[in-house]
């Protein structure tokens, strides 16, 4: 009786130390195990509506930079929610994705509106010079934040509500660029 206690709580323990070791390589697992890079760059970390850590990273899949969307379970294991699409180019990627902002209203009379953001990320490794964008060039309520070293760069547009949302959509990035003579065509 001993005996099988004993292998019982040494099973037990050996399954503990092996989750939490897979917990911890998680992330690095994941890429693995679908065919990315290990190597990767993050752009953004943050958490989703639901309380769950979200991560947008950067990394290559046959030699072609991809964008992708993880998110971290209730257990702390990475799985992959979506991979954004490349442009065109194997050295330019985009993903959108959303998350909510808050409530807009909210009174005894009326139900509550909620606000969302929604989010293009633009990631690409063929700046030929600075990338500067005038507010002028962008529609009203978008926010931009680019990122910049050297010949790669990110930009992450972020606008509030569904007239932003649209506004988003209708925007072409790479024309844009290609306009100010940032990128290589």
């Amino acid at each position: 009786m001993k005996k099988i206690f004993w292998i019982t709580i040494s099973l037990l323990a050996a399954a503990c130390v092996a989750f939490f070791i897979v917990r911890a390589n998680s992330l690095a697992l994941t890429l693995k195990l679908d065919g990315y890079s290990t190597s990767y760059a993050l752009y953004e970390r943050s958490f989703n509506a639901n309380d769950r850590e979200y991560r947008v990273i950067g990394t290559e899949k046959d030699g072609e930079l991809t964008l992708l969307y993880l998110e971290r379970s209730a257990l702390g294991l990475w799985s992959i929610w979506y991979e954004g699409q490349s442009i065109g180019q194997s050295d330019w990627s985009r993903i959108d994705w959303t998350n909510t902002a808050g409530f807009r209203r909210f009174d005894s009379n009326t139900t509550p509106q909620f606000n969302f953001e929604y989010h293009q990320l633009y990631v690409g490794t063929n700046a030929t010079r600075l990338i500067e964008l005038e507010p002028a060039q962008l529609p009203p309520g978008i926010s931009v934040r680019i990122q910049q070293s050297g010949k790669d760069f990110s930009i992450h547009l972020i606008t509030f509500g569904d007239s932003g949302a649209a506004s988003l959509q209708r925007l072409d990035m790479l024309r844009l660029l290609r306009d100010n003579a940032d990128t290589a065509p």
